[in-house]
């Protein structure tokens, strides 16, 4: 690509060297050293022949960091021959080590002969090798969280729908499925279909379209709208603009504060689910609120009595038999209360979440209930300032909440002398200018990180006490590998301060704020870059969130139950929360 592939990477490389905060943390521990990636990816980059294998060269040097926060995106263009697919057929989500198939393309679906893979079917191996081997050899060069759990969770469905502008096209033209269908293993032999990116989701528009307009039942796509958009790790569609507004500088809505999010912004297919929690997979209407979201995502005990109150975090109370140190029921019960926390970054006001969050203890308080199950499980995380709101509020105990280092750049700096000159109160400009001039003095030293202060510099005086709770609650967190940022420090908070036992698999470890950086000269990449970093404190005091995550007290295998909607994640604390321990 000569000089203009040379002037891409100067720009990539310019993201790093000014935002990028874990840059010596990272140095340090994968051993490498950024002048020498540098010089080696430049050399690369001047030596590639097509755009392919210039954008595979990007993504590669951005996955070197192993940053869950830190990523590379091409946006697809809306015209022709500009980047292609390669797909085989069907999509679906991780459970354990297999990828459980939830959807066919449209195409494949309006085709009248036997396709060979079945919705439900499990693929356990892909060319002989098995899917985590796949992801390890194939997919992390081009996006790693730094965490391997999170990556199997994250690449699974992407090993077999590939976008030249993403996750780089297969090298071979037919792909060998191992299939486990009925307790039965075959072997299936599938071509991959490679098409031009436009062609490619006209055809998939059109084929969604008759289907739906068809009368022939179990034969068209019935509740589901085909759509090339931003597929989770989840298996549901991410709204670009919610995104957007919560990273992108630009923006009149954004804030720093709600930058504290996990996303994914690697545009591939999925049908787009309409009101059907009944249909595998899911539902991917981001819409949905209460026991409607409740219902689609998580299993209901029978027995279950909703808290009107919680509308934004859906939760409910049940009856449960105490069990003795034996193992036996002693025939006394207790209630136990849930919550469904499934995001920082919901739709409704802070402020509004912290009166419905309120209401709903209040009215735990009323019932008698102090056992609390809050099941972050696949939390992508948000606003930093409401889950320190919501842990505060969850004790009547002033909570330790963590620290920070800021990455000493202008946009850090520049956003607190703004705080300085127009806060709304003299103690806060006051304490803004005081972080001023730390952030210039220790810049002045020539650091590329900030010292450590409290997160409440971020909001002074925000946190206070919660008096309206009479006893400590006793809480268990539900959590997995895909539970980051936010939920990842929210997590960290409540463990500890003493607050919550944690169950399921190791947080991600995503451990700061992310914000997009646009964009390439030539490619149109963006970048976005970690540009802080959160630092526990309490029992782990100076550990970071990033590559670390938090570890379970009791560890589950939440992708093991993933169609089971990890109803027996939520069991295990159960057993926590009701068994005698004098």
């Amino acid at each position: 690509m000569g000089r203009v592939g040379a002037a891409d990477f100067y720009w990539l490389f310019s993201q790093f060297n000014e935002n990028y905060a874990p840059l010596e943390l990272k140095q340090q521990r994968y051993g490498f050293n950024y002048e020498q990636l540098k010089a080696k990816y430049l050399a690369d980059a001047q030596a590639t022949k097509n755009n392919d294998e210039f954008y595979k060269l990007m993504f590669q040097f951005v996955s070197e960091f192993k940053d869950a926060h830190t990523s590379a995106s091409l946006t697809a263009s809306q015209l022709p021959a500009r980047a292609k697919v390669a797909y085989l057929g069907f999509s679906g989500k991780r459970v354990g080590e297999t990828l459980v198939v939830t959807e066919l393309l449209p195409t494949i679906k309006a085709d009248k002969s036997e396709f060979p893979i079945k919705v439900g079917d499990h693929i356990t191996k892909i060319d002989g090798i098995t899917l985590r081997e796949s992801v390890v050899n194939e997919q992390v060069k081009f996006r790693n969280l730094g965490n391997e759990e999170s990556n199997v969770t994250y690449h699974m469905n992407k090993i077999f729908n590939r976008v030249s502008t993403a996750n780089g096209l297969p090298a071979g033209d037919t792909a060998v499925l191992t299939v486990m269908r009925e307790k039965k293993e075959r072997q299936v032999a599938l071509p991959w279909v490679v098409k031009d990116l436009f062609v490619f989701n006209q055809e998939q528009k059109a084929a969604t379209k008759k289907a739906n307009s068809s009368d022939k039942g179990e034969e068209a796509v019935l509740g589901s709208v085909f759509q090339l958009g931003f597929l989770r790790y989840d298996g549901k569609i991410e709204p670009s603009a919610s995104i957007m507004q919560t990273i992108v500088r630009e923006l009149p809505n954004f804030s720093f504060w709600n930058t504290f999010r996990f996303v994914d912004s690697t545009p591939v297919w999925a049908a787009k689910l309409l009101n059907d929690p009944t249909v595998v997979g899911g539902n991917n209407d981001d819409t949905l609120k209460g026991a409607e979201l409740l219902g689609a995502d998580r299993k209901t005990p029978k027995h279950a009595v909703p808290v009107t109150e919680a509308k934004t975090f859906p939760a409910y109370v049940t009856r449960e038999k105490i069990v003795g140190k034996d193992g036996k029921a002693t025939g006394a019960t207790k209630l136990v209360a849930y919550m469904y926390l499934n995001t920082f970054s919901p739709k409704t006001a802070e402020p509004e979440v912290m009166k419905e969050i309120q209401a709903t203890l209040d009215q735990l308080k009323v019932l008698g209930a102090t056992d609390l199950i809050i099941d972050m499980i696949n939390n992508g995380g948000g606003s930093l300032t409401l889950g320190m709101k919501i842990a505060q509020t969850l004790s009547k105990e002033k909570v330790v909440q963590p620290d920070i280092q800021f990455r000493l750049s202008e946009t850090w700096l520049d956003n607190f002398e703004k705080g300085s000159l127009l806060g709304d109160s003299d103690a806060e400009r006051e304490l803004s200018r005081r972080i001023f001039e730390t952030f210039k003095a220790d810049q002045a030293l020539g650091k590329r990180l900030s010292r450590r202060l409290s997160v409440e510099s971020l909001e002074p005086f925000g946190f206070v006490a919660n008096d309206k709770l009479d006893t400590k609650l006793n809480i268990v967190l539900l959590v997995n590998e895909m539970c980051a940022s936010m939920c990842d420090i929210f997590t960290g908070i409540m463990k500890d301060n003493g607050l919550a036992r944690v169950v399921g698999t190791k947080t991600m470890g995503a451990g700061g704020n992310v914000v997009d950086h646009y964009e390439a000269p030539n490619s149109h990449l963006t970048v976005r870059q970690t540009e802080s970093l959160i630092v526990r404190t309490g029992a782990n005091d100076g550990v970071y969130i990033e590559n670390n995550g938090v570890e379970p007290d009791v560890e589950v295998r939440t992708a093991d139950s993933t169609m089971e909607k990890y109803e027996p994640v939520r069991v295990k604390a159960l057993e926590l929360l009701l068994t005698e321990t004098k």
